[in-house]
């Protein structure tokens, strides 16, 4: 009831008194319509909104399965694990969105106008909120797409983190490799995609290179012989790639460099090994492995 309808009713007051009534009457039927009115439709409108989230329970829960028999078909197909749970999670995530659309438009939560505006919108608040998690997710797919390698690949990755092992699995996200010391390191996909990555599974072997320093009255020849007897000694050394030479000249010593190949699984093992070999072998015959010092002569004026 406004001003101007309150005026009417004084007007008809002052004429009428009886007419009042019957007005007054006309309108607190009209407001008891009225609220009658909103009580059902809200009933109505939550009764739906109960019976659209059971029905969105529902289809999760159908969703899930049909996901779970897609994978089963797709590794019976033998696909790769990693694109088939990517395959998965795109699948599930809009199957998902879709039904809350639907929702919300029965709802009339929703306009259909509006529904590519809100999108966008949606998208992009998204985007720059999980910039980070988004480029993980395009690194993802460019390995799932390009393979640089696969689950069971040994591989290095030159980020300066010293990062190196087998490949346990490629999630959406990150890539998780089993490290040489048995432990799972769990790496951002796009760190993999911009860095170097070395795949040690063209072959089951390791080139493994030492550096050592003697001193400058040491004879080169004898230390080389050394060094090749250590190393020949050794039965998990490859004897066809081996190179022994003079790597340089440095400031306090002579820099002697050994090359060989050993089986990626006994690559550090047979490294920790050498250096203990040579720094006892090089005792043994008197070689020196100097440290840097600085010799000062004194000359009398």
């Amino acid at each position: 009831m406004n001003l101007d309808e309150l005026d009417q009713i004084k007007e008809l007051a002052a004429k009428d008194p009886s007419a009042t009534i019957q007005e007054t009457e006309q309108y607190l039927i009209q407001i008891k319509e009225k609220l009658e009115e909103l009580v059902i439709s809200a009933g109505v409108w939550l009764i739906r909104a109960v019976l659209l989230i059971i029905l969105f329970l529902i289809l999760r829960k159908v969703t899930k399965k049909v996901i779970g028999f897609i994978e089963d078909r797709l590794n019976k197909r033998n696909v790769p694990r990693s694109l088939t749970a990517i395959l998965a999670w795109l699948i599930e995530y809009g199957l998902l969105i879709y039904i809350v659309v639907r929702i919300l438009l029965s709802l009339n939560m929703l306009k259909s106008a509006s529904i590519a505006a809100t999108i966008a919108a949606i998208g992009l608040g998204i985007s720059l909120a999980l910039q980070g998690a988004m480029s993980n997710f395009a690194g993802g797919l460019l390995l799932i797409m390009l393979k640089p390698f696969k689950e069971g690949d040994y591989i290095i990755v030159d980020s300066g983190k010293g990062i190196e092992g087998t490949v346990d699995h490629i999630h959406v996200y990150y890539t998780t490799i089993i490290d040489v010391y048995n432990q799972k390191v769990r790496v951002p996909n796009s760190a993999l995609t911009n860095h170097t990555i070395v795949n040690q599974m063209a072959d089951r072997s390791r080139r493994l290179e030492l550096h050592v320093g003697i001193g400058y009255d040491d004879d080169i020849d004898h230390a080389l012989e050394v060094i090749k007897n250590v190393v020949n000694a050794d039965e998990r050394i490859r004897k066809d790639k081996q190179a022994f030479f003079v790597h340089e000249l440095g400031a306090h010593s002579i820099i002697l460099g050994l090359r060989c190949v050993v089986e990626r699984q006994d690559y550090l093992q047979v490294r920790w090994d050498l250096n203990r070999s040579i720094r006892l072998k090089f005792a043994e015959e008197g070689i020196t492995i100097p440290y840097e010092q600085l010799d000062v002569h004194i000359t009398n004026a």
